[in-house]
């Protein structure tokens, strides 16, 4: 069923209807600051995998370029020392005789090193742990017959062949470390030199010439500790990097998620903040703000204009009942219930709104016609006359439709709204649950209405309000027995209005209930001057009756409250209600029946014959009295034999539940005696007087045996 859709539903039938106006965007944009973050991590990303690829490489590159520059000084320096050693030792010393260079030197007492035995002797001498300095030579030398060169030395000797001033270089992993192996060119640097290598019988050539190559010089070096080192210091950094890179990065993550935190909670409040000023709380319709705007815009996109543009003013008309019966929950039910509903019967053209408590409007924009407008006018009340359900109770309301359409002459939105607001209040004088179209002419009545409205609001303070007693005789003596309170109203200028024109209004605007109790006061203050014999008789309005029934102090309270202040005993009170009030809550008015008739107040059911279901009621309440409505008692003296068997039926009823039975609206003394022929206890009317102000009752209170003189055979 459509009363039991939820929240998140009426929303979405709203949506459907109409697009609205959109929430203000936040001031910070989480998904621009989620960009802005990712692409940040993602460089920072990079360039920790540049670095990792980077670093480690480059410097074990400027480690390795290190060793080589050192490893070329050795060889440098060796290469240096030798041709010192040739010039300067072996020259001189040979050439004065009595010495030799030779490889053997160490076992012969006259024999100096050769110059490559000098090589050889010395870097043996000053090698250390991680460098070693090696001469290898291609050529046949008997010392050297078990030398034989690797690959990088074969292929170090064919590069000095075209290259002698370059050195080559490799690395090579030997028993598990790494070795860098430089070779150069060991050159002949003097003639000195060639001399005795051509002269030697066991050289391989006898043509050599300065700046031949003769053998490769290596110089060899243990890098692995060295490398192993760099590498731990650059993965050291490049850890560290990383770690620096990831804080930065979670810092980063830390600031986008507060700045999506904010943006979430400040979007969030400004949505809350929009749906607050545009919709209302309860129904999620938009509220009168929101509604005006649309009108505005309406208006504005059709060239400041009002054609096309009908608006639907659309009031509750049983709200207050229910809402004070049932409950504030079972009121707020009902108006989300309303919402739906009206959502239902309109499309994409029609807006709905709730200006407050219980007025909806319906605005529509692009209206295709009067006889659409009517349609849709039509089946609003359709709609809410359908019964529903609020918690365990199953109630009908209807709907008042105030209609205004749009035309040349209405270009602003007050205009319109006031038409609109017009033609409801002629809707819910014309007897509710129905739609007035505006015209022109409902301006005057409107205006009366108000006037009206404003005089019974000030009436009660500027003592507008009065009672009148009528008189209330025995049907078979004549004597008196009490009198009906009546209450009137008077205008700004002294003119009485009638009781049928001024309630139905302070039921309509709630101001029954306080006038009521006023007129009750009132009354039992006056009936508190008669002699006891006398009884009064106050009318309540069924809105009066359940608008004190369901608040905090009930009308059995009230009705407690009055006789304890003026003093009147139970028993002369007479309360006159009629069967109208028994269709709704009947349990509670039923309840407060009781409660009264425990009080020993009467009660009286007013009007008979013209409600809905009296014999139910009389069987289910034990009334006091019954009152035969006066439109049957001026049927009776025209013939109508139906009515005067009706009226027999009601006096015998009346009699076989104890009831006392009064005829009102006797006007005639033939009407006077068909009532009273036909067995009814009581009579009053225009007959037996008109009724009076409380000053002018004395001429029948005074009366010693209090009997109006009518000239009747009582018997």
């Amino acid at each position: 069923m459509v009363e039991d859709m939820g929240r998140s539903q009426m929303a979405a039938r709203i949506n459907e209807h109409d697009e609205g106006e959109s929430p203000p965007s936040p001031a910070l944009d989480a998904g621009l600051t989620w960009r802005l973050v990712i692409s940040i991590i993602a460089v920072l990303s990079l360039g920790v995998l540049g670095i990792a690829f980077y670093l480690p490489n480059a410097m074990r590159q400027s480690a390795i370029d290190t060793s080589y520059q050192s490893a070329l000084q050795v060889a440098d320096q060796v290469r240096t020392t030798r041709s010192y050693y040739n010039d300067a030792i072996v020259a001189k010393v040979v050439g004065r005789g009595g010495i030799v260079a030779s490889a053997d030197h160490a076992t012969n007492p006259a024999a100096i090193p050769l110059p490559a035995t000098f090589v050889h002797d010395t870097a043996r001498s000053l090698q250390s742990g991680s460098t070693v300095v090696t001469l290898t030579s291609p050529y046949p030398w008997p010392n050297r017959a078990d030398r034989r060169m690797d690959s990088f030395q074969e292929r170090a000797w064919e590069a000095f062949a075209t290259k002698p001033d370059e050195a080559v270089a490799c690395i090579e992993t030997i028993d598990g470390k790494r070795i860098m192996r430089i070779a150069v060119a060991d050159r002949f640097t003097s003639q000195n030199c060639v001399s005795c290598h051509n002269s030697q019988p066991n050289s391989a050539k006898t043509d050599w010439k300065v700046g031949d190559v003769r053998a490769v010089m290596e110089v060899n070096r243990n890098v692995e500790a060295e490398l192993q080192s760099v590498e731990r210091r650059a993965w050291t950094i490049v850890v560290s990097i990383m770690v620096v890179a990831c804080g930065v990065a979670l810092a980063l993550v830390v600031v986008a998620r507060t700045v999506e935190a904010k943006t979430e909670e400040k979007r969030s409040a400004d949505e809350q903040i929009f749906v607050m000023a545009h919709f209302d709380s309860l129904t999620g319709l938009h509220n009168r703000m929101s509604i005006t705007t649309i009108i505005d815009k309406a208006i504005a996109s059709n060239g400041g204009r009002g054609s096309g543009i009908s608006i639907f003013f659309i009031d509750l008309d049983r709200f207050k009942e229910i809402n004070d019966g049932l409950g504030h929950a079972a009121g707020d039910k009902l108006l989300k219930t309303v919402a739906l509903r009206l959502l239902d019967v309109c499309g994409p053209n029609e807006t709905v709104g709730r200006l407050g408590g219980d007025e909806f409007i319906i605005v529509e924009t692009n209206s295709p016609g009067e006889s659409a407008t009517r349609d849709l006018a039509s089946q609003i009340v359709e709609t809410l006359a359908q019964p529903m359900t609020l918690g365990q109770h199953e109630v009908s309301i209807s709907g008042s439709v105030g209609v205004m359409r749009g035309g040349a002459q209405r270009t602003d939105r007050s205009s319109m709204m006031r038409a609109a607001d017009t033609a409801l209040y002629k809707a819910k004088a014309a007897g509710k649950n129905g739609f007035v179209v505006f015209d022109d002419t409902m301006n005057e009545e409107i205006k009366e209405r108000r006037e009206l409205e404003q005089m019974i609001r000030d009436g009660l303070d500027r003592g507008r309000f009065h009672l009148l007693f009528q008189p209330v005789v025995s049907a078979r003596t004549g004597q008196l027995k009490g009198f009906e309170s009546l209450l009137r109203m008077v205008d700004n200028d002294g003119h009485v209005i009638s009781p049928k024109d001024f309630v139905p209004v302070a039921e309509d605007i709630g101001l029954i209930t306080p006038i009521g109790t006023w007129a009750l006061r009132e009354a039992c203050r006056t009936a508190g001057y008669w002699p006891e014999n006398l009884s009064v008789a106050v009318n309540l309005s069924p809105a009066q009756f359940v608008a004190l029934t369901t608040r905090d102090e009930t009308i059995s309270q009230v009705v407690a409250h009055v006789l304890a202040e003026t003093g009147l005993k139970p028993e002369r009170l007479e309360l006159e209600i009629t069967e109208g009030l028994f269709l709704e809550h009947s349990d509670i008015v039923m309840r407060e029946l009781e409660a009264l008739k425990a009080l020993g107040v009467a009660i009286v059911l007013d009007d008979f014959g013209t409600g809905y279901s009296s014999l139910a009621y009389l069987w289910k309440f034990p009334f006091d009295k019954l009152k035969i409505d006066q439109s049957f008692v001026h049927l009776l003296t025209k013939g109508d034999v139906k009515m005067t068997s009706f009226v027999r039926t009601i006096a015998s009823l009346g009699h076989t539940l104890n009831l006392k039975v009064t005829a009102e609206g006797i006007e005639t003394y033939e009407q006077a005696a068909f009532v009273r022929a036909l067995g009814v206890d009581s009579i009053q009317g225009f007959l037996f007087g008109r009724p009076r102000p409380s000053t002018e009752l004395d001429e029948w209170i005074l009366d010693p045996q209090q009997v109006i003189a009518i000239d009747l055979p009582y018997a």
